[in-house]
């Protein structure tokens, strides 16, 4: 019997978790196609907080599977904002379910093609998923570290 899997909306309480999850996901993935310098800037000056608005605005969701959080998913009409999963729950189909969600939910209240803003790692992933890369993109860290992102879109 697979395992369960639910979604559930975050909640305020869900913070501090939320950034665990985010920093986890980052450090298990993201280390082969970003620097030192990237790695230690992606989190500067950043903590659960920094979720606290797509909290309140109902746009955080966070997948668990036997009651155990994997991973998480941030999207408004049209742009998935973040998907990030665990990295000891990387592999077993979860990224793809969660991603589903957010196409789904992304699609709700706007006609155009769902965008989001890929780290060099996810690009893959994402293209096996249907979306397509439109080209550079990046992120800014504080010290003006960049964090180099490919710009996707998912025609419907």
């Amino acid at each position: 019997m697979p395992p369960s899997f639910a979604i559930r909306r975050a909640s305020v309480a869900d913070l501090d978790l939320v950034f665990r999850l985010h920093v986890d996901s980052v450090q298990a993935h993201c280390g082969s196609h970003y620097d030192e310098a990237q790695m230690q800037a992606w989190f500067a000056e950043r903590s659960g907080e920094n979720y606290r608005s797509a909290v309140e605005q109902g746009a955080l969701w966070i997948a668990e599977s036997e009651g155990e959080p994997v991973g998480f998913t941030e999207f408004f009409p049209g742009l998935i904002s973040m998907l990030f999963v665990r990295g000891t729950s990387s592999g077993r189909g979860w990224g793809r379910r969660l991603l589903n969600f957010a196409i789904t939910g992304a699609s709700a209240g706007s006609a155009d093609p769902i965008r989001l803003e890929s780290t060099l790692n996810a690009e893959a992933f994402y293209r096996h998923n249907g979306f397509e890369a439109l080209g550079p993109g990046h992120l800014s860290r504080p010290g003006g570290v960049l964090l180099p992102t490919i710009l996707m879109v998912h025609r419907r």
